[in-house]
């Protein structure tokens, strides 16, 4: 994850999808469920920027992109 709080093996999978009317994609990320009745079980909502290589708690309840996690870093030739 961006800022580091799960790690590799935690991470089941990821549903992102285009946020119509916005450059964003937002989704869920996914760990494990230790209990044989889930497949797994939700870690967050997330908006992220493809272009920008930024990355965006998705604030659920507004329905907007809440505080940015991580930049990628820029390089100038």
């Amino acid at each position: 994850m961006a800022n580091g709080t799960y790690r590799d093996e935690q991470i089941y999978g990821c549903e992102l999808g285009p946020r119509e009317g916005t450059d964003l994609h937002t989704g869920r990320l996914n760990a494990h469920c230790r209990e044989e009745i889930c497949g797994s079980v939700l870690l967050g909502w997330y908006a992220v920027d493809l272009e920008a290589g930024r990355v965006y708690d998705w604030d659920y309840e507004e329905w907007q992109p809440g505080e940015e996690i991580t930049s990628s870093p820029r390089t100038s030739n």
